[in-house]
């Protein structure tokens, strides 16, 4: 009779163990996530934007000397059509070929336009340059071209490579709008001090696009 109290004890102390450890192991699982929860997480991994928030990235033109066009012969090319001279006397003119601006063109934000250059001799000189630009759509008759944006830079140097400043192009655009340029060395202009040609490497517009 004592060993059968014993054996029935043991019996149930095991089952309530046994019990216990299902409990335990119920607990431990993770509870169903509820709708708030998983809208919470949907909501760190989707980007809504809407009107100004959209988030935009850069677009460029670059414009090499071999693309542009003369006025009258000037300004002169060197022989390998990698540089434009423009004179340190005359203002010069190169046409640069029209473009169609993408259908996401930013138009509230800013255009701007940089030259690179190099100056020839040994000296520091100063250089301006101004970009004009002429507007049109698809189709349609080009505007006047406008009165231009000036940039002055400073060469560092013979023969070194120049980049000018950001400079903004004070006209108006619009998505699909068709713009042609003119690029010119000003010398008339106080600011340009240079005594011999200026070399023209590029013509770069950066503009704002959305995604």
């Amino acid at each position: 009779m004592f060993m059968t109290k014993i054996f029935f004890f043991l019996i149930l102390f095991s089952s309530s163990l046994f019990a216990q450890e299902v409990v335990d192991n119920f607990e431990d699982e993770p509870s169903a996530p509820t709708i708030n929860e998983e809208l919470r997480k949907l909501r760190k991994r989707v980007l809504v934007v809407t009107g100004a928030d959209q988030p935009t990235r850069d677009g460029y033109f670059i414009f090499m000397p071999s693309g542009m066009f003369q006025n009258s012969s000037k300004p002169d090319r060197t022989s390998d059509n990698e540089y434009m001279q423009f004179d340190p006397t005359d203002v010069e003119t190169a046409n640069i070929p029209a473009i169609i601006l993408p259908g996401n063109f930013d138009a509230s934000l800013p255009v701007i336009y940089q030259v690179a250059w190099q100056n020839g001799d040994s000296g520091i000189d100063g250089i301006v340059w101004r970009l004009k630009s002429a507007v049109s759509t698809l189709g349609g008759a080009y505007s006047s071209y406008s009165s231009g944006d000036l940039v002055a830079d400073t060469s560092g140097g013979a023969n070194m490579q120049n980049l000018t400043d950001e400079t903004s192009v004070t006209e108006s655009w619009a998505a699909n709008d068709v713009v042609k340029f003119q690029i010119a060395r000003v010398p008339t202009d106080a600011g340009d001090t240079g005594d011999t040609d200026a070399f023209l490497r590029s013509v770069i517009i950066k503009y704002k696009k959305t995604l």
